[in-house]
């Protein structure tokens, strides 16, 4: 067979071009780029032979849970027989129940007792956790909306095109072309602006949608996190004052609540609070926020204020955080300006692990901006950080000079938790009732590399020079991985996997290995040269073979990389 990278002619056997380093990978029907997988506990192949040296392989533990499951089958069995029958006495309304809890409920889609259905695209093909894939958007996907628990979603081609999405059997179905969309802060209900500047609303779960009612035209608009208000800002032209704009808050059945002339400036909607009172606002023509509150509007920062990024809503969306020129400023709706909190020179802020981010703006699960951490960055070592304790005052940490730290806040219930890197020491910086504290966890003798935890936080990988690998979870730490140091090997490199949850590493044999937050290895993959550039921050894992050819690796597959 042919070589797909080089053209080269390739033995049957091999799995492993030896020209260009491309791996043999055959397509199946559905689309996957295959690869063999050993039914069994993995073995290391010894380094003397040639033709399983550079193979690649992957492998998942089955051999285990299937002898556990064979094990306990027959008393699975009988045990779910004897409780099906004795529901169909017992209960007289069954199988009304049994449809009930089947259905979606719409009121609830972040599920954690959910069967998540997680998505993934690869230059427009859409891939989920279930086998399934999509290629309708090949190369023509802009964006893409799901909600994992709640098993729907919208995909955005690059015309602006507006389709439905079920995310367990990846079908779709057009709705409609948008000039501007969003979704509420779950996800469930889709909101989005016509060709005819008409606001429409999509219930994505009972596939119901309204029109807002109004003689003008909508140009932005922002929802509620709990989709019960809408904040819709309406243009028409006045033959004596020219452009005008006014903010129209409508309930989720398009009921007016109130009206508020806004003038002949634009602003853009940064969040509208759950109890339809406050909307945030922005003018980037004028570098002002605005905080429209009990039916006022109000400037409450007058300077320059471009970096949207930098903006953090809680979840009520009526208090604001945000980093401007050095200095950190918070906001309460109902206060008549921004109060400055902080003073620095180049400052970054580190949230809450509890957050989420929709349109470039930050939003976090909580009521309040407490256990933020702030970093006052400076040359060298000299950066400082700060905790943002309940007064939302900064208090500094035990130690300045920090090299390395997680990106997140953990939370338990004693307080908060940030952990970074001190020399060859591991330390946890903490907030509990007010007052800063710092814990060493290990000092491991060895100058740390890289930091990647998962969304929340909760399991940290850390790479040392030493070609060390270090597990932390709680104040637990655990040495997973060591290899000899060799002259010109490079260290082991870290990425971590958000859809399956998986941590990936590089080793100085050109190893790639995935394994769960078990620490139990998941995947190996010979003959790779290492990630591709920035594959640690991005949550793409995409590694380059010793020939040059890349893939990215998509629920536990191989896809061929193209960056085009």
């Amino acid at each position: 067979m042919k070589c797909n990278n080089c053209g080269h002619e390739v033995k049957e056997k091999l799995k492993y071009c030896p020209i260009c380093g491309n791996p043999m990978i055959s397509i199946d029907d559905s689309g996957w780029e295959k690869i063999e997988v050993e039914e069994k506990i993995f073995k290391d192949v010894p380094e003397d032979n040639p033709d399983k040296n550079d193979a690649v392989e992957q492998y998942n533990i089955k051999k285990k849970k299937e002898i556990r499951k064979e094990k306990g089958i027959a008393a699975l069995i009988l045990t779910a027989l004897f409780v099906f029958i004795g529901c169909l006495f017992i209960i007289p309304n069954f199988w009304s129940v049994y449809y009930t809890f089947k259905s979606p409920v719409v009121s609830k889609f972040i599920d954690p007792d959910s069967d998540i259905v997680n998505l993934a695209e690869n230059n427009g093909v859409i891939y989920n956790n279930r086998d399934n894939v999509n290629s309708e958007f090949k190369d023509n996907l802009s964006n893409m909306i799901y909600i994992p628990a709640g098993h729907i979603g919208i995909v955005v081609d690059n015309d602006n095109n507006l389709y439905f999405i079920n995310c367990e059997d990846l079908t779709t179905e057009y709705i409609d072309h948008a000039v501007g969309y969003s979704c509420s802060y779950y996800g469930a209900v889709l909101y989005y602006i016509d060709d005819g500047g008409r606001l429409k609303v999509n219930d994505l779960a009972n596939r119901k949608t309204w029109i807002h009612k109004t003689n003008n035209e909508v140009v932005s608009a922002a929802m509620s996190p709990n989709s019960g208000y809408l904040c819709c800002e309406e243009t028409w032209y006045d033959v004596n004052n020219g452009q005008q704009y006014k903010a129209c808050i409508v309930d989720k059945n398009d009921n007016v609540i109130y009206e508020y002339t806004i003038g002949d400036e634009f602003y853009d909607l940064l969040g509208m609070s759950n109890d339809g009172d406050t909307v945030y606002m922005c003018s980037y023509s004028l570098g002002r926020l605005y905080c429209l509150h009990d039916k006022r509007l109000k400037t409450i920062y007058w300077s320059n204020i471009y970096n949207a990024d930098q903006l953090y809503l809680n979840s009520e969306q009526n208090k604001l955080l945000f980093v401007n020129n050095g200095k950190v400023y918070y906001h309460v709706a109902g206060e008549e300006e921004c109060k400055e909190v902080f003073t620095g020179t180049n400052c970054i802020v580190y949230p809450k692990a509890n957050v989420d981010i929709i349109d470039n703006m930050h939003f976090i699960l909580e009521e309040d901006f407490d256990g933020y951490v702030i970093c006052e960055q400076g040359f060298g070592n000299e950066s400082k950080y700060y905790w943002l304790n309940e007064d939302i005052k900064p208090i500094p940490f035990a130690k300045n000079d920090i090299e390395y730290t997680v990106e997140t806040v953990t939370t338990d219930k004693h307080g908060y938790k940030f952990l970074y890197t001190y020399g060859s020491e591991i330390h946890y910086a903490t907030l509990n009732d007010g007052k800063s504290g710092d814990v060493t966890l290990k000092d491991i003798k060895d100058p740390v590399l890289q930091i990647v935890s998962d969304n929340q936080a909760v399991d940290i990988w850390i790479s040392t020079a030493g070609n060390k690998i270090y597990h932390v979870r709680g104040d637990a730490i655990e040495q997973i991985y060591e290899h000899p140091i060799s002259d010109g090997e490079d260290p082991p490199e870290l990425a971590y996997d958000s859809l399956t949850e998986f941590l990936y590493y590089t080793t100085p044999d050109n190893k790639l290995i995935g394994v769960d937050k078990e620490d139990e290895v998941k995947m190996l993959i010979k003959g790779v040269k290492g990630f591709v550039p920035g594959t640690e921050d991005s949550g793409d894992i995409i590694f380059e073979f010793k020939g040059g050819a890349e893939y990215r690796i998509i629920f536990d597959k191989l896809i061929r990389f193209d960056d085009q």
